[in-house]
């Protein structure tokens, strides 16, 4: 008996939402899944480099702490953030008058924050890095 077509799209469409889901087992993400201390280095627009550490907390605060090679002193931003499955969204806050709040999205992949969306007015094309956690 011939398979109808409304029947395989059917069937397509169940396969592709099967295989968008997560594996079966798999541990849902919660806060756990996200906080720790993560880490970057990446170029600084002056040259050198700048090593940057994002500090997730089990309370939803976050600190993005950026050291400068050659230069004393880290620039420390402050603001929370939130998940929603795999995608991370820290909110920053204005650190001095010279810095506005800003957003900066990830998906976490392993132990890895990968950008998916930011200013790129600040931040460029090449973005704020990805990032390990240590």
């Amino acid at each position: 008996m011939p398979v109808s077509r409304r029947a395989l799209l059917v069937l397509a469409a169940i396969a592709l939402v099967a295989s968008a889901c997560a594996t079966p087992g798999a541990p849902v993400p919660n806060e756990n899944t996200f906080a720790g201390v993560y880490s970057a280095t990446l170029p600084a627009a002056s040259g050198g480099e700048r090593a940057m550490t994002l500090t997730l907390n089990l309370d939803r605060t976050a600190t993005l702490a950026t050291r400068f090679t050659g230069r004393e002193g880290d620039v420390i931003d402050r603001g929370t953030w939130s998940a929603v499955g795999y995608r991370l969204t820290v909110n920053l806050a204005t650190t001095d008058d010279r810095r506005a709040p800003q957003r900066l999205t990830f998906d976490l992949r392993d132990d890895t924050l990968v950008p998916v969306e930011w200013n790129r007015s600040l931040w460029g094309e090449a973005g704020p890095g990805t990032y390990r956690r240590t």
